[in-house]
């Protein structure tokens, strides 16, 4: 990969992690502090609501950490190091994590709020959907994976 391609990429991560980073702390700001507008105690769908944002935004971070690693690993030419599956794997499981915090959220506040507005709902299922449709490219890309590494390693037997 060019070099500034590379360079690029982990920039974008950086303000990337950087932005999600600001964004716990608000929520954790917002729930705990009263910097949501009111000043009470948070009730359990608050809780359980700022600790699946959090979790996810977690995933979030872990999921570019991984992709700055791979990128890292094919800037140096050794994608096909077994190293470079278990950032894939890492991802993978990020990935699903993020799903299952998602579902979390909308299901449980819309049981312990007794009802939400429908953008919500469909908002919380859209963004499962879009955490699981990721994994599956995650699992396609790290079939190719496996195939280009078993391949380059016949060609290096061969050569």
């Amino acid at each position: 990969m060019h070099r500034a391609t590379i360079l690029t990429l982990q920039g974008l991560i950086t303000v990337l992690l950087v932005l999600l980073l600001g964004l716990q702390v608000l929520v954790v700001g917002g729930l705990f502090f009263g910097l949501a507008g009111d000043p009470g105690l948070p009730t359990g769908a608050d809780v359980l609501l700022g600790v699946c944002v959090v979790g996810f935004v977690l995933c979030a971070q872990a999921i570019l950490v991984c992709v700055w690693r791979l990128a890292t690993l094919a800037a140096a030419a050794r994608i096909f190091d077994p190293s470079a599956f278990s950032w894939v794997h890492a991802a993978l499981a990020a990935t699903v994590a993020a799903a299952a915090f998602a579902l979390t959220a909308t299901v449980a506040v819309s049981a312990l709020q007794g009802g939400v507005p429908p953008v919500v709902g469909v908002g919380g299922v859209f963004v499962t959907l879009l955490c699981l449709g990721l994994a599956l490219v995650i699992v396609v890309m790290r079939a190719l994976l496996r195939q280009a590494a078993q391949l380059e390693r016949e060609l290096a037997e061969v050569v």
